[in-house]
């Protein structure tokens, strides 16, 4: 199955975090994936195109305090992090194309 992807900036809270959100042409399951401490959805976005094509829509995001926002690393909490997650479940879920029965 074709993917195809996009680069997205997702609002959580006072900033914005980066996002890439991969995905065939039609109607399917959504799958979040999100970074550890010290990552980035670099690390992921491979594996988000591989789940794509078995028919899936991946959004991957950096956390705030990561990658292009490491310059606020010191000031990030892990409710801030949990706000990045929410926000971004939000957009994937809001997704036209998403199964909001079927999210991960």
């Amino acid at each position: 199955m074709a993917t195809r992807h996009r680069d997205i900036q997702i609002p959580s809270g006072d900033r914005t975090i980066a996002g890439t959100l991969v995905a065939p042409d039609t109607v399917v399951p959504g799958v979040m994936l999100v970074h550890g401490w010290d990552g980035s959805q670099e690390q992921y976005l491979s594996r988000a195109h591989a789940i794509a094509a078995l028919g899936c829509i991946c959004l991957t995001i950096d956390l705030r305090g990561h990658a292009r926002d490491k310059a606020h690393r010191d000031t990030v909490t892990r409710e801030d992090n949990l706000n990045d997650m929410l926000a971004a479940y939000d957009v994937l879920t809001g997704h036209p194309a998403v199964d909001r029965r079927s999210v991960a």
